[in-house]
């Protein structure tokens, strides 16, 4: 089990999301690897959690959108309009299925990557992301 949030983090169009808070993390099937990456190490089915809020310094769409290993997940998005300075909170839940482990005695395995990937005007936002291995 994982659970990351950013708070205040600056959001440019196109870019993946970086938590700077690990508020739990309880085994190695699903690890913080990198500022802005989640890597899923174990077959399995997970359940990823998805809530927060887009600050809007501009006016628009602002879609917060879950990616695996760098392809968008269909179900897993949320779009919001933005003004300047509103608050308009999000939040979805999708499953992801990992098909194999990721082993470091097999060089050809490599985990699962997911990112939340941000797409509209300027804004700030807060951002938690939960991961569960459900089975």
């Amino acid at each position: 089990m994982l659970e990351v949030y950013t708070i205040g983090q600056t959001l440019t169009s196109g870019s993946a999301i970086p938590f700077n808070n690990v508020q739990i993390e309880k085994g190695k099937t699903a690890v913080l690897t990198a500022p802005s990456t989640i890597s899923l190490n174990a077959a399995g089915v997970y359940m990823v959690a998805v809530d927060g809020e887009m600050i809007g310094t501009a006016a628009g769409d602002g879609t917060v959108r879950l990616s695996r290993d760098s392809l968008p997940v269909a179900a897993a998005a949320a779009t919001a309009t933005l003004a300047a300075a509103a608050t308009v909170p999000y939040e979805f839940t999708t499953l992801v299925q990992v098909p194999y482990n990721n082993s470091p005695c097999c060089c050809a395995s490599s985990p699962v990557n997911l990112q939340l990937v941000y797409t509209g005007p300027a804004a700030t936002g807060n951002a938690n992301v939960c991961v569960t291995k459900i089975c």
